[in-house]
């Protein structure tokens, strides 16, 4: 069989995924696939826009920048929450821990060095077993949609 006049066949090779949208869209509608392979490709070729793959390609991009977005936003909170807690952790340490004498410290170095070494050996285990600060924090604490961080405040030394 001979392509329709004016046409000329080429075979692209394209996702799993994609062929399956394009048969649901032939089917739902009733379209050919020659016809929506002409439309995709004309589009980025020759887009609305002017700019050849333009189109198609910006709006790709935007959807990529947005997703980027979304999780460097998720970032800035996570390390937002993480700098007040420490900065929390240090408060509390400074004003409830005693000056230790000068004649004591050498002492207090030596045996400070186990307790450190536990409190460190706690955080990983918590790591390890996917148990983090964040996700102690109730699920409602921060809404996904709401834009909780502000850049203006540059707590996150950025």
């Amino acid at each position: 069989m001979s392509p329709p006049k004016g046409k000329v066949q080429i075979h692209p090779y394209i996702t799993a995924d994609l062929k399956k949208e394009i048969d649901t869209l032939v089917k739902t509608r009733g379209i050919a696939i020659s016809d929506i392979a002409d439309a995709a490709l004309q589009a980025y070729i020759a887009p609305e826009d002017g700019e050849p793959g333009g189109g198609a390609v910006s709006g790709l991009v935007l959807r990529r920048l947005e997703r980027l977005t979304q999780s460097l936003n998720l970032v800035l909170q996570n390390l937002d929450i993480t700098v007040e807690a420490v900065a929390m952790l240090a408060r509390v340490y400074l004003s409830t821990t005693l000056s230790i004498p000068e004649a004591a410290r050498e002492q207090a170095r030596r045996e400070g060095g186990a307790p450190y070494r536990a409190y460190i050996q706690a955080i990983a285990q918590r790591l390890r077993k996917g148990q983090t600060l964040l996700s102690d924090l109730p699920d409602d604490l921060f809404r996904p949609d709401a834009d909780n961080h502000s850049t203006s405040e540059g707590d996150h030394g950025c």
